[in-house]
């Protein structure tokens, strides 16, 4: 669902768990700029299509256990709303 960076350690999140990776936040970004994945924050990258609403800066999931959340910058608010918001009408 997310990738999330906390003090350089790195979770990737999925629907059940969360694992902690070696990898740092910008080479995922790279690996997978091209399968909807987004830098939200300088600390999250976010599948877009696993996105179930957005409310201001927080990010809430599919299926998600709670508690399961990422957050958007504020500079990226709009932008990241309106990108969700196309891909969710080809979806």
């Amino acid at each position: 669902m997310y990738i999330e960076s906390i003090n350089r350690t790195i979770l990737v999140h999925t629907a059940s768990d969360a694992y902690e990776s070696k990898i740092p936040i910008k080479v995922y970004e790279s690996y997978l700029q091209d399968s909807y994945f987004y830098l939200t924050h300088r600390s999250f990258l976010v599948n877009m299509k696993k996105i179930s609403h957005i409310e201001g800066s927080t990010i809430y999931f599919h299926q998600a256990r709670e508690g399961k959340q990422a957050l958007i910058a504020e500079d990226k608010i709009q932008e990241i709303a309106s990108f969700w918001n196309n891909l969710k009408k080809w979806m």
